[in-house]
């Protein structure tokens, strides 16, 4: 048999699922994504605290990835319900085994204090502008304690 691409390298895969996009059948969901995730391939659900049912997706697909939209990360530093509503999903997404990002990192200060309430990764200006592929640096793998 000759391998598919998709599962030649899969662990270099995240697949995002967002929040804004309804999913009628999880059970189909799982069974489309099950060979996919076994060889490797990892599930991030996108736009978390923005949309209708973040906490059905996360608890139904069991990601590897939650991403903390940047309409709830922005203005966090001086917005304690935000922290609050930050500090949610933060603490729910590590107990079901997910690593958090935070989308809109704009500033140095944005990103410590992320860092402070537990977020694991971040992205946004802070870190980078967009670019060519070729002058990105080499990724960093996601640490073996968030993968399945």
């Amino acid at each position: 048999f000759e391998q598919h691409p998709l599962q030649q390298l899969p662990e270099r895969v995240l697949l995002e699922l967002s929040e804004h996009d309804q999913v009628e059948d999880y059970d189909a969901l799982a069974y489309g994504l099950e060979p996919l995730r076994a060889n490797g391939m990892r599930l991030a659900i996108d736009d978390v605290g923005a949309g209708f049912s973040s906490l059905r997706h996360i608890v139904l697909t069991k990601p590897d990835v939650i991403k903390l939209d940047r309409s709830i990360v922005d203005g966090l530093t001086h917005d304690d319900v935000l922290a609050t509503l930050v500090h949610s999903p933060v603490e729910f997404g590590h107990a079901a085994g997910a690593a958090v990002v935070a989308e809109g990192v704009e500033t140095a200060v944005d990103a410590e204090t992320l860092r402070a309430h537990g977020v694991d990764y971040g992205q946004g200006w802070h870190f980078g502008r967009p670019g060519p592929a070729g002058d990105l640096a080499p990724a960093v793998a996601l640490p073996a304690a968030v993968r399945r």
